[in-house]
């Protein structure tokens, strides 16, 4: 049986080295790209981008995919903060939720996932995906 699956994603995009944000969190991203880059045929990147991802994993509650990314991310406020003040970049918390068998998860954000995503100026972005 199919079950309902969520993926979260931190993302940092704009006119940015990937590397400086690397360097500056000591966290190794999921992955990058660069402004230029090829994504396909006749398109190409117009920002840079950096991501940090969890695996799509079975749940019922984003708070559990949320919160492995805060436990990463929240000691590294200040460096987040000093960047963004340093550099032309927006922060985004991307929630993908894959919907099977008409279980529904509970979509709601927790204190701390708020506090910490207004301090860096984040904002929130969820996608739901119904089978």
């Amino acid at each position: 049986m199919e079950e309902t699956s969520i993926m979260v994603a931190f993302s940092v995009m704009g006119l940015f080295n990937p590397n400086e944000l690397t360097k500056s969190l000591l966290v190794t991203p999921t992955g990058y790209f660069r402004k230029g880059e090829k994504l396909n045929g006749t398109h190409f990147r117009k920002e840079d981008g950096w991501f940090l991802r969890t695996k799509l994993t079975a749940s019922l509650d984003i708070n559990n995919q949320l919160s492995e990314l805060l436990s990463v991310l929240k000691s590294k406020k200040s460096e987040l903060c000093k960047f963004k003040e340093n550099n032309d970049v927006s922060y985004q918390f991307n929630t993908a939720i894959y919907i099977e068998q008409k279980q529904t998860p509970a979509i709601y954000l927790e204190a701390d996932i708020i506090n910490f995503a207004n301090t860096i100026g984040a904002e929130f972005d969820f996608d739901l995906y119904v089978n």
